[in-house]
């Protein structure tokens, strides 16, 4: 007996080793995950950036202007070329639409980072709402056959419909029974006879 109760405590501290392991693991693996999503935005980011200065060292004139000077090449007279000055304001222009580029990433990083949930649970809620659309619509077209076929039990009650009651049947008019819509509705509630 003492041997089987040192057994089964032995047991409970194999089991404790294992639940300790498993949380230590799960723990070190988490932060493992953690670490490797950071190297992940780390990564994109320098790439953008990298990008970015590609487009700019690719679009950028060898010559810049100085202190308000116009930019020349030495030995020649490019500055005065018309296509020059108009290629110098393309590539002005181009540089401030990297900058502009630059802030408009940053912006929608931003905002994606902040709303990810917000269209995960937008979508889910438009799925719900879309499905209880056909069930809302179908008792709505329950309600207005039991009305048309004027379901009337023999004390003049109204059987009971639809226990949702979500949707007003505003609008419509009582019809007066005929003896042909009194035969429909008895034959397709079973009561009406087979007579040929």
């Amino acid at each position: 007996m003492a041997q089987r109760r040192d057994q089964i405590k032995d047991d409970d501290h194999e089991i404790q080793l294992f639940h300790a392991t498993i949380w230590g693991d799960q723990k070190r693996l988490k932060g493992l995950l953690a670490q490797r999503m950071l190297e992940a935005r780390n990564v994109e980011d320098q790439h953008r950036e990298t990008l970015a200065s590609t487009i700019v060292e690719a679009l950028q004139t060898s010559n810049r202007l100085v202190q308000g000077e116009a930019p020349t090449f030495r030995g020649t007279h490019i500055a005065g070329n018309a296509v020059y000055t108009a290629t110098a304001n393309m590539l002005a222009a181009s540089e401030d639409l990297i900058g502009e580029y630059e802030r408009l990433d940053g912006i929608m990083r931003e905002l994606r980072d902040e709303h990810a949930d917000a269209h995960t649970s937008t979508w889910k809620r438009d799925v719900e709402v879309t499905d209880k659309q056909p069930r809302i619509h179908a008792r709505a077209a329950l309600r207005s056959v039991r009305n048309f076929l004027a379901a009337a039990d023999e004390d003049g009650k109204h059987e009971v419909g639809d226990k949702d009651e979500d949707v007003a049947m505003e609008g419509l008019k009582p019809i007066k029974r005929s003896y042909e819509l009194l035969k429909s509705r008895e034959y397709a509630d079973g009561q009406g006879d087979t007579d040929g």
